[in-house]
């Protein structure tokens, strides 16, 4: 980056990380724990930032990687003291668990708001399920989701208290919401029964344009495996958690794993792609996902700031 900044003295190979103009000019340098920075100045919007800083990670004490490592052991199950001691071993800095947890919070709340904006070409058979989740209240909470059977693509979660009709139903409002109201051919789900009054009230018409079939087993024909397996996936993260704090923190941290789930997690079962990518969301993030998703992101928030 040094090297390019003195080969191009002029700057115009650059622009404003606030506003994108290309008023800028060179304003000195900050020195920081990882580092001497080149500051520049926007003439347009009169804001200062670093070159070497990427959209997303601006005014951060470490670097770029550090976080986006960080995230990426917290959502595949590593425990916070863990990722600590990775950091402090690795990158010869220590984070405290508190901040790494901040940046799960902050970053996955960035990047699930750009995802519910990304359009899905799934496919017409849906699988929905529901798992108990802990809080630390000593609580008991439901984790439902709906997830499309080809392409694995989880196309709604959400947290309730009880299983009765009306969560049933937010749920499948959430999912025909999702897909702008289009609608499946076959809805795959358990025995309960509110699931089967909730998709009455939500997908029947007169048309018997979509079904409902409830799943025998595991080893039946019509089963209910491949959701069952994306429950295994989070309980695998919420058991190094032991339980969240209440609802909205359960909320906050199932809406961050959906977007890891859909466009950072490569799955075997489609050849290395991502949910996101068999489903034909193919934003071309690079080989740090977490890096280009987020800058994806908060681009895409700063365009609509702009509007």
């Amino acid at each position: 980056m040094q090297a390019e900044i003195k080969a191009n003295q002029s700057y115009d190979n650059f622009v404003c990380i606030y506003c994108g103009s290309d008023n800028i000019t060179k304003h000195g340098t900050r020195k920081t724990k990882i580092g001497n920075k080149t500051r520049m100045l926007c003439g347009h919007c009169n804001k200062t930032f670093t070159l070497e800083n990427e959209a997303g990670f601006e005014k951060m004490q470490v670097t770029a990687k550090m976080v986006t490592v960080a995230l990426d052991l917290y959502f595949k199950s590593t425990s916070l003291r863990k990722i600590v001691d990775h950091l402090d071993q690795f990158y010869e800095r220590h984070v405290d668990h508190t901040t790494i947890l901040y940046w799960t919070n902050k970053y996955g709340e960035i990047i699930s708001k750009y995802a519910e904006t990304l359009k899905s070409e799934i496919g017409s058979i849906w699988h929905t399920d529901e798992m108990k989740m802990k809080t630390k209240r000593d609580e008991w909470v439901w984790l439902w989701h709906v997830m499309d059977s080809e392409t694995r693509y989880m196309v709604a979660n959400l947290i309730t208290k009880k299983r009765e009709v009306n969560d049933a139903k937010n749920v499948f409002k959430s999912a025909k919401a999702h897909t702008q109201g289009e609608k499946p051919e076959l809805i795959i789900t358990d025995g309960l029964q509110s699931c089967n009054d909730a998709f009455n009230r939500v997908f029947y018409d007169h048309h018997q344009t979509c079904e409902h079939i409830r799943a025998d087993g595991i080893r039946a024909k019509v089963n209910n495996n491949k959701v069952e397996r994306l429950h295994n996936t989070v309980r695998e993260r919420t058991k190094t958690m032991r339980g969240l704090q209440d609802d909205d923190t359960a909320t906050e941290f199932n809406n961050g794993f959906k977007a890891f789930y859909n466009h950072i997690r490569q799955h075997q079962a489609l050849n290395g792609r991502t949910p996101a990518q068999a489903a034909g969301i193919d934003l071309k993030l690079g080989r740090n996902r977490w890096m280009g998703m987020i800058q994806k992101s908060v681009e895409h928030r700063r365009q609509n700031d702009a509007q």
